[in-house]
């Protein structure tokens, strides 16, 4: 018992308890400390328990209460002062009123700030003494703090109007600079004219206002001159978008079996690019090479594609911005300025070349002088005679600008365009022209109808590309008249029938050599024409010359369709031409060709006796060259030789669409995209309530059936000499589908089963990547040195060893192709000589990627992002939509 008596009495040696003694208020607490200063020990303390201290000890005066230690927490949380903020003043601010709601009130997840200013807020809502207190306090502790803050606030106000008023100031100085910019250009040019009326009073003044453009280096607006030469900031991108049309779009699915890859590769035999490439093959072979380069078009593969983002530049300002680029030593990461590349100083969008605005695209047009379509039509052949050339100095800056600009043609394209004669000058300059146009048509959806072109592109309007085509076309224009060996007066008179006696015979001779009007390609001519001609030209020569190879193409549709029509049918039609040629004895009166049943009745009678229209000397027939069946009836063969010469109008009235500056017709339904395009063309009325036939819009100038016997007078002579080759040429597809890529699997897992493990068909290995073009279905070792090959191709440094993935993008589309790496189910574009990833095509059930199949849950096709890809091939938008580019130098 004595033992446990002094274990209870406190230890000399320990230190004494602490003592806690209100001060009186209940507002302040006493702490009693031993004598080292030091708090006890004791668990007395937080028994309750208040012990006598032995001796006196210090006392030190807290002065602090629940309330005030709360605030000044929250405060030390929160990490500024004054920061909490009672509840019925938070739900006065916006950004506060969140923190008054009962959700927010009643949950339990936040910091120590968030449960401390719910215990403040239980306390405010306690009494009125309470929510006094609180705010006592924050007024004790904080008392300038609002009226520093609403000090800084008019601080921050006073500085901010003053930085207005200085940018007011600034803008008006500027804007009064250039008036009196402007008013001294006026003064100028009013003396000027002064001067000249002064001079000669009788002689007409006709000033035009120049335009002018602003240069995104100099910010100095200014028109363009041959001394001073302004271009538009664009971009030449090879293509072989036109190249992947076909005739029907269903048959173009990915394979996913050994039976759908066999029937896949006969359906890549049909595309427009190898369609294109055995008629330059077969024309080559029978006639002769001069004909044969001013009848066709090579920009189905290969071609360059120019597109601008809208800004101009001086040229010699953006010389000089080039030589800075390439004198930088740190190294360029997206652009290579060796190579020309640059991003536009305004938009920050890559650009490798500037397209020249030639001076006179204001000037006066060349108004016609007679309204009767014959003299039209001489004075058209007077202008081919004598080409006018342009009064641009063969060494001015702005010649020299042009001639860069063209250089740069030649070299887009991997295979750089080789030009030898001034014939292959001319049908290079002709195919780019060509390519653009139907490169602009193809982002319109394919037709020009009002609801395809509203859908054709996901992309906004604000981002799309500036046209620059009609700048483009007056730069061709100018090197194709330069480049001219022989007019094309002779190549216009077989068109028109219309021969001019004042012209040497032997120049206007047709040779058997020559390639047949019936197989020349009617919008090849008119961007001959178009190209040779001044392009600010009265609308009416335009007219008549698209008129008049309307006429061409409508014998041609006839002619094709007269093949495919039944022996019984055909030979009814040739009956009735007959009879109305015997009918006909007044040796004045000319047998008209105003119907499409005249037409092939016509064909018929010419053509029958050559076997041409034989059965069995048909070789391979296209999709779409269905055989017309015999219970077929007139309304059903106009609508086909309507489809048939769609192309051609459609081409047409883009062209007049950008040299003039006419709006295209709204037209909403496909049946009337014939109608409308021909009242645009001027080849119908426009007061005609009904659909148009087509033999109303031909225009001829001389008796029809003299003209189309001549046409047909050298198919006659052509058949003779390869039957197989002229009805192959006669019955080559013209209709085609909008190029698309291949159609993918719902389900992600067909494809893997499929590709995965599967040999190559080049090196006979299972590749390790494999990976598969989206455009034709080939799969390709990717980053794998086993297919590597030679390549004569430029494609910057190693150039000379390729792996198989750049080859292919090579040879399938310029340089330009989407892969699914199989094992990665990503896209990986390769453009030219750069390459990125672009994202998956196939989500989870949540709508997430799965990269390089971590997760392994089954992949679905996302249409809209498959779409948006398409999209950006068909518009060449890969290099203004991703940024992360890689140079794959060939290792792909």
């Amino acid at each position: 018992a004595d033992s446990h008596q002094d274990a209870r009495e406190p230890c000399s040696s320990m230190p004494p308890a602490l003592d806690l003694e209100s001060s009186g208020d209940g507002n302040n607490l006493l702490v009693h400390l031993d004598s080292d200063g030091v708090l006890p020990r004791d668990d007395s303390v937080f028994l309750g328990e208040q012990p006598q201290l032995p001796g006196s000890g210090s006392m030190i005066n807290i002065n602090e209460s629940i309330i005030s230690l709360l605030v000044k927490l929250h405060s030390k949380l929160s990490g500024k002062p004054d920061s909490y903020i009672p509840k019925p003043e938070r739900a006065k601010i916006p950004k506060l009123s969140h923190t008054v709601t009962k959700e927010y009130q009643e949950s339990r997840i936040g910091d120590a700030g968030y449960f401390v200013e719910k215990v403040l807020d239980k306390i405010f809502e306690l009494d009125s003494a309470c929510e006094h207190a609180i705010k006592v306090t924050r007024t004790h502790l904080w008392p300038n703090q609002h009226a520093s803050e609403a000090a800084e606030d008019m601080e921050q106000e006073r500085d901010e109007a003053e930085a207005k008023k200085r940018r007011i100031q600034e803008r008006k100085a500027k804007i009064m600079k250039e008036y009196a910019e402007i008013q001294q250009r006026f003064m100028k040019q009013a003396a000027i004219e002064s001067e000249d009326s002064m001079e000669d009073v009788d002689e007409p003044q006709t000033k035009t206002v120049l335009k002018e453009y602003d240069c995104v280096h100099c910010h100095n607006p200014q028109p363009s001159t041959p001394d001073k030469p302004l271009g538009l900031v664009v971009l030449l991108q090879a293509s072989s978008v036109l190249g992947h049309k076909h005739e029907n779009n269903e048959n173009l699915k990915l394979p996913v079996s050994e039976d759908s890859y066999n029937r896949h590769q006969q359906n890549l035999t049909s595309s427009l690019g190898a369609t294109m490439a055995d008629k330059e093959e077969i024309l080559a072979t029978n006639f002769d090479q001069r004909s044969v380069l001013l009848s066709v078009n090579t920009g189905w593969r290969d071609g360059v594609f120019v597109q601008s983002c809208g800004h101009y530049v001086h040229v010699a300002c953006h010389h000089s911005y080039m030589q800075s680029l390439r004198g930088m030593n740190a190294p360029q990461i997206n652009v290579k300025p060796e190579y020309g590349e640059y991003m536009c100083p305004m938009c920050r969008q890559l650009a490798n070349s500037v397209l020249p605005i030639p001076p006179d695209l204001v000037g006066q047009p060349i108004r016609t002088k007679s309204e009767y379509p014959v003299n039209i039509c001489n004075e058209i052949t007077s202008m081919l005679s004598d080409p006018v050339v342009s009064p641009i100095g063969s060494h001015s800056p702005l010649m020299n600008a042009m001639n860069c600009f063209m250089e740069n043609l030649t070299q887009a394209p991997p295979r750089h365009h080789v030009v030898g004669s001034d014939y292959a000058i001319i049908l290079f300059v002709t195919s780019v022209a060509r390519t653009n146009l139907e490169l602009n048509l193809v982002s319109r959806g394919g037709s020009l109808l009002t609801a395809t072109n509203i859908t054709a592109s996901p992309v906004p309007t604000s981002s799309r590309p500036r046209d620059c085509f009609l700048p483009l076309l007056q730069v061709l224009g100018v090197h194709a008249k330069r480049r001219l060996p022989k007019p094309m007066v002779s190549d216009w008179c077989q068109v028109t029938g219309l021969w001019r006696e004042d012209f040497d015979a032997r120049n206007l001779m047709v040779r058997e050599t020559d390639v047949p009007m019936l197989l020349r390609d009617p919008t090849t001519l008119l961007l001959h024409f178009v190209l040779i001609l001044p392009i600010q030209i009265d609308p009416v020569y335009f007219v008549c010359v698209v008129r008049q190879l309307y006429n061409l193409c409508w014998m041609q549709s006839c002619l094709k369709v007269a093949c495919l029509l039944p022996t019984s049918v055909r030979q009814r039609l040739q009956e009735e031409w007959n009879s109305k040629v015997r009918n006909n004895t007044d040796p004045q009166s000319y047998l008209k060709v105003d119907t499409v049943l005249l037409a092939i009745g016509l064909l018929a009678s010419a053509l029958e006796p050559s076997g041409l229209f034989i059965d069995e000397t048909s070789t391979t027939t296209t999709t779409t060259s269905k055989r017309l069946g015999p219970g077929v009836t007139a309304e059903e063969i106009e609508h086909r030789v309507q489809l048939e010469c769609l192309n051609f109008m459609r081409n047409a009235s883009l062209l007049r669409h950008y040299i003039y500056s006419e709006i295209i017709p709204d037209i909403w339904e496909p049946d009337w995209e014939f109608t409308r395009l021909a009242q645009f063309l001027g080849m119908a009325d426009t007061d005609i309530s009904g659909r148009v036939v087509s033999g109303p819009c031909l225009g001829w100038l001389t008796a029809p059936a003299n003209l189309c016997y001549s046409w047909a007078h050298q198919i006659y002579t052509f058949t003779g000499k390869a039957l197989p080759s002229s009805r192959k040429l006669i019955m080559m597809n013209s209709i085609w589908k909008q190029p698309q890529l291949l159609r993918l699997p719902k389900n992600y897992d067909s494809i893997f089963q499929f590709y995965y493990k599967r040999e190559c068909r080049r090196c006979r290995m299972a590749p390790k990547e494999p990976s598969v073009c989206l455009l034709c279905g080939t799969m390709v070792c990717l980053k794998e040195p086993c297919c590597k090959t030679t390549s004569p191709l430029d494609l910057g440094e190693r150039s000379d060893h390729v792996h198989e993935g750049v080859r292919h993008s090579l040879e399938c589309n310029a340089g330009t192709a989407p892969f699914l790496a199989v094992n990665t189910v990503q896209i990986v574009v390769i453009r030219g000589r750069r390459a990125f990833v672009w994202g998956s095509v196939y989500l989870d059930s949540f709508g997430e990627e799965d990269k390089e199949l971590k997760r392994g849950k089954p992949l679905f096709l996302s249409e809209e992002r498959y779409h948006f890809l398409e999209s950006q091939w068909l518009h060449h938008r890969y290099d203004q939509t991703n940024r992360k580019w890689l140079w794959h130098r060939g290792s792909l």
